[in-house]
């Protein structure tokens, strides 16, 4: 038996998506989770999303899972006696607590009673009084959070930190296994950057590969963390954020040091912003530097010198102390860091097996041949591609990755003459469920957006983001489409100033068939400064909330057939998005009240209709869980599969 742990500590926004991953491993493994008191609803939430998964009912899944929940009133005394939050998790942190001990120690011992426990998986650091148990008791105990390399934004894989020898939250495990590893002077295949961020960057990122040999644009980059107190940090060392603005601005000046809020901190009009893409925020910088944030391995993986003052971070002991440094991080210990020291996808992290392996503490060789086999599986790779010249591999997981051949040669044969806007470095066309990705050329105050298409169907329109999924103003904008002879077959400029939002895209109709080559120059102004402009005409905040839901694209394949149900506000949203994206298709777009629906001009039929339609999967857009039950209820009564029913 495992005995997992996900326990209040800093960014419970995490917590909360992991619910539903620990669910799984202890129904699969038999464990024991112990969670808070105030998370039961997200754990009700996540056994019905179980319950669809594995297509077995909520109540066999509650009669499997054990879980016990740490009452709510142990924080609420804690903060009463300690003054607040941030001392009372700081005392947690440093020093062990009776009270969570007098209840956590009978629970492991009747436990023990059932079965041996075999280690223990705790999301974060871990409480003081936790890791002296589990010292005290002889169990091994994996500390665990998810590393920058992660599918929620957009990755091919999810890549974890876990640690077993010492602190998470520190760089003296990863120094220890990556000296050891140093020593069995074992012949391991490594990739080069170019080939490593090929295979694991979002795919909007692909374009920007060629910028590692661009100019910056400025001297360092300062990435935040995503709290002003963090305490298994503050434990470790009293610098914040303000101390590397200081230490940065003695060394340079202020417009040569950007600034990257975490996304945690952004107000609403700041989450608008283009810095909130790590990736073209560290390209952007020729040093990155940060307390603990993720962004170090980030500009690790771009190239990039990652600075930093404590270790505080796995791999951050080979990040430079000196602020001017010049020097990026060895090629091979990226990788190291990446497939060995880092595990790769839920279903290895969450496997009993695997771990019980580890405890064996096999050489480090043979856990990177272990982990680097499953990314190449998963990538659909085989180690073939290592027979390979650096070019034939990199062009190889390019077409993997769907890139087209224009895309692919722009960044294999690229011309560092070339002027880059870093605010908006890429564009995106959508032909059909087909996306065309281009990297901008910044020239003479406009960006030159320029794609290769080529439809075997004839297609009546195609649209276009621009801005890569940020909000700006545009200034202006003229678009030319010209044939295989170079004859331009359409044009247009639009004048003027239009706000485009970061889920909108320009609409052009111009039916195409075969090849075409499509050229856009525009300019912009930022998101803030609109904001700023805007608010101040109608006279209120420029703080302004905007609610927009985002339709789970990780949990579908593309080509995927989608039956969506619902049509309020997140059906609405869902059933524009995926008109947008193209990946998915939706055959049928239902709702008890269609009737309503159709009179206000929505495709919307009755749920009935399922039953006389081929899909994949039916996607339930509703929020409510009570709600979210009655729909699951009527689709049963219809003869609809279990598992084929969604709901995130």
């Amino acid at each position: 038996m495992f005995l997992l742990f996900l326990l209040q500590n800093f960014y419970n926004e995490n917590l909360k998506w992991y619910v539903i991953h620990y669910l799984r491993f202890c129904y699969r493994f038999r464990g024991l989770l112990i969670t808070n008191e105030w998370y039961q609803d997200e754990v009700k939430d996540s056994i019905l999303r179980l319950s669809l998964e594995l297509n077995v009912d909520e109540s066999e899944l509650h009669d499997t899972i054990f879980i016990h929940y740490l009452p709510d009133q142990f924080y609420e005394d804690g903060r009463k006696n300690y003054g607040g939050d941030t001392e009372f998790f700081l005392h947690l942190f440093e020093k062990r607590d009776l009270r969570f001990e007098n209840y956590l120690v009978p629970i492991i011992e009747e436990a023990e009673k059932k079965m041996p426990i075999k280690g223990m998986i705790c999301f974060g650091q871990g409480y003081m009084s936790l890791n002296t148990i589990a010292e005290r008791k002889g169990i091994k105990i994996i500390k665990e959070d998810i590393s920058p390399i992660r599918e929620r934004q957009g990755c091919t894989q999810t890549l974890f930190w876990a640690n077993m020898e010492g602190k998470l939250y520190h760089s003296d495990e990863c120094q220890r296994r990556y000296e050891r590893f140093l020593a069995e002077k074992s012949d391991i295949p490594i990739f080069s950057r170019e080939e490593l961020l090929a295979l694991f960057v979002q795919e909007e990122a692909l374009p920007m590969i060629p910028l590692m040999r661009a100019q910056p644009k400025y001297e360092i980059g300062i990435a935040q963390t995503g709290m002003s107190f963090i305490p298994h940090i503050f434990t470790e060392t009293r610098t914040i954020d303000e101390d590397l603005e200081w230490e940065c601005e003695r060394l340079y000046g202020r417009g040569d040091i950007a600034i990257r809020p975490h996304r945690y901190k952004f107000s609403a009009a700041e989450s608008l912003d283009n810095r909130a893409d790590i990736d073209s925020f560290v390209l952007s910088c020729k040093r990155v530097t940060s307390v603990s944030s993720n962004a170090l391995i980030t500009a690790m993986m771009w190239n990039r010198v990652a600075c930093c003052k404590e270790n505080l971070l796995s791999g951050s002991f080979m990040a430079e102390k000196d602020f001017q440094s010049e020097k990026v991080v060895d090629l091979k210990f990226l990788n190291y860091l990446i497939f060995a020291f880092q595990v790769p996808g839920f279903e290895l992290f969450f496997n009993q097996n695997y771990w019980e392996w580890r405890f064996t503490y096999p050489a480090e060789s043979e856990i990177y041949k272990k982990h680097l086999e499953i990314c190449l599986e998963k990538a659909g790779i085989t180690r073939e591609i290592f027979k390979l010249s650096h070019d034939e591999r990199m062009r190889y997981l390019l077409r993997l990755r769907g890139c087209d051949e224009y895309l692919i040669n722009d960044i294999c044969t690229y011309s560092e003459n070339q002027q880059v806007d870093y605010y908006m470095p890429v564009s995106l066309l959508l032909l059909g469920a087909r996306k065309y990705y281009c990297r901008n050329i910044s020239q003479d105050g406009f960006i030159h957006s320029t794609w290769h298409v080529d439809a075997a169907d004839e297609m009546p329109y195609f649209s276009i983001d621009l801005m890569g999924g940020v909000g700006a103003y545009i200034q202006s904008f003229k678009i030319c489409i010209y044939d295989t002879e170079g004859t331009v077959a359409y044009e247009k400029t639009i004048s003027g100033v239009e706000y485009m939002l970061p889920s909108e895209m320009l609409k052009v109709s111009f039916q195409i068939k075969g090849q075409y080559t499509i050229c856009a120059k525009w300019n912009y102004l930022n998101t803030m400064d609109f904001l700023k402009y805007s608010a101040q005409e109608r006279g209120c905040s420029s703080d302004i909330a905007i609610y927009r839901p985002k339709f789970p694209q990780a949990y579908f394949k593309k080509g995927t057939q989608i039956v969506l149900y619902g049509a309020g506000a997140v059906g609405k949203h869902y059933y524009k998005q995926l008109q947008q994206m193209g990946d998915c298709k939706i055959i049928l777009w239902v709702d008890q009240k269609y009737e309503q629906c159709v009179q206000n001009g929505l495709p919307v039929s009755a749920v009935e209709k399922i039953q006389s339609v081929e899909f994949d999967y039916v996607l339930v857009a509703v929020k409510d869980r009570g709600i979210v039950r009655e729909i699951i209820e009527t689709l049963s009564k219809l003869g609809i599969a279990r598992d084929t029913i969604v709901w995130t």
